[in-house]
Parts: C-alpha cells; structure tokens; sequence
C-alpha cells in the first residue's frame, strides 16, 4: 500500500492516507491512514465503510484523520491541570 501525503498539515499533524480496493466487494473502496507530529503518537485509523470509489474513500479517511486528531488533542487538553 502507498501512502499519500496531504499538502497541508492539520493541527500541527501531517497525514499520510491511502484508499484500496476492498477485498470482499472488488467494486467497492476502503480508506487508511495515520497522521504524525513530532514528540506525539502517531494516530492510524482505517475507513471501516467501502464507499463508491476512491475519491469517496479519500475524502472520508481524510474527514476521519481529522476527527481523530481532534479527539487526542481534546483529551490532552483535558487533563492540562488549570
């Protein structure tokens, strides 16, 4: 599998993602990611739901990347004492 970078890093994380097709529906597209940042774990995830074709699956892993980062540095930011 080969990941893609994308262009602009979110939050500080730059993502790298892939799409391929699905081995139980052929006709169908699965999406896999993780996204790093220097000094943090590296969050991976995997679009569970084949979608229609690639760019479908593109954009779906990319929207999830982006919420999973979102829920890590929201759990980070709560246990900030303050």
């Amino acid at each position: 599998m080969e990941f893609t970078m994308l262009d602009e890093p979110y939050l500080g994380y730059r993502i790298e993602w892939a799409t391929t097709p699905s081995q139980n529906q052929p006709e169908m597209w699965l999406g896999h990611f993780h996204a790093f940042k220097a000094g943090e774990r590296t969050v991976r995830g995997s679009l569970v739901n084949p979608q229609r074709s690639a760019a479908n699956a593109h954009l779906s892993v990319i929207r999830i990347a982006k919420a999973r980062i979102d829920a890590v540095l929201l759990r980070q930011s709560s246990r900030l004492p303050g």
